[in-house]
């Protein structure tokens, strides 16, 4: 059996005001309407800092900021962070979204594709209550890929552990992994809070970074952020959720390569995404996807951990890439 184990962490610069939930999170309320409503679960290991809303697929259109409740203006990612993947076995190629749906620029879940050969998921669930700072899935799809998914958040970011089975006698090959990235470093409200990213790729650090714009009306900054990998990235673009050319997320469902754009694209509904090569099943492969808040603005007594701890933590992520 061949088994490719890939970890993600979310990192930001956190508070650590206890505000643990009594009885079970209430998803309607903490999430997103269309979070909740396709199932995004609210993880959290202090919900007055940070909640991450994650779903059985590994989609997340919410990540809040010094909100224990659902607050649009509040959210950086009402846009998407999603996972696609393509990989060969038998001779037949897949290629498929983790999710079945995506915001796709509209706040609202719509029906993604490709989506050819049906995904399922088994048990999905918290694993660490009370705290509520751990949520575990496992999916499934026809070709015989086994995916289970474990989120974990505590006080120093976000880790989504992905461990790939092949549960068949045919080799999986050439896998590649996609992360697509719709930042909004002023929330998801309407205008302009929503339109002031700008959005980059950082050869240095193989990553995509988005950052808030000093345009009119920005004025609701809550975080910039980025993303990128323990190995360097193989390909990469940037763009838009909508809106614009390209339109990164329509790129990775219509298999165009990605035009290795490097930007800054926007201000607007921007977006990016990377691919990672992962080689073969056939031994146990690792990869490790940050995202990162940056420029956090704190929220007045609630976050006392200071920039410099977080300066330490991203230096050591730094010096860990390179």
């Amino acid at each position: 059996m061949k088994k490719i184990l890939v970890s993600l962490v979310v990192l930001g610069l956190l508070g650590v005001t206890a505000a643990f939930a009594n009885g079970v999170p209430d998803a309607s309320a903490i999430c997103s309407a269309t979070s909740a409503w396709y199932g995004q679960a609210p993880v959290f290991a202090d919900q007055n800092t940070m909640v991450y809303c994650v779903s059985p697929f590994g989609w997340s259109d919410t990540w809040l900021v010094h909100s224990p409740t659902y607050n649009q203006s509040k959210d950086v990612l009402s846009g998407d962070d999603a996972f696609f993947i393509r990989y060969t076995t038998d001779g037949q190629p897949y290629t498929s979204w983790l999710s079945l749906y995506l915001d796709q620029g509209t706040l609202s879940g719509q029906p993604i594709s490709p989506y050819d050969y049906g995904w399922s998921y088994g048990p999905a669930g918290y694993t660490a209550p009370p705290d509520w700072s751990q949520y575990q899935s496992t999916i499934y799809n026809g070709s015989g890929l086994k995916i289970q998914i474990t989120t974990t958040v505590t006080l120093t970011g976000v880790t989504l552990d992905f461990a790939f089975t092949n549960l068949t006698s045919n080799p999986f090959s050439d896998l590649q992994l996609f992360d697509y990235f719709n930042f909004h470093p002023e929330g998801s409200a309407n205008l302009p809070s929503r339109y002031c990213g700008v959005t980059e790729y950082d050869g240095a650090i193989g990553g995509i970074v988005t950052t808030d714009s000093s345009g009119p009306g920005c004025t609701n900054h809550l975080a910039n952020g980025e993303v990128y990998g323990s190995q360097m990235d193989a390909a990469h673009e940037v763009g838009y959720a909508a809106g614009g050319s390209p339109i990164v997320w329509s790129d990775i469902s219509n298999l165009t390569p990605l035009n290795g754009s490097v930007g800054p694209v926007g201000p607007g509904d921007t977006a990016g995404a990377l691919r990672w090569d992962l080689g073969d099943l056939s031994s146990q492969l690792h990869i490790t996807v940050y995202k990162n808040l940056a420029d956090v603005v704190p929220e007045p007594g609630t976050w006392y951990l200071g920039l410099g701890s977080g300066a330490v933590l991203l230096g050591l992520l730094r010096r860990r890439k390179a």
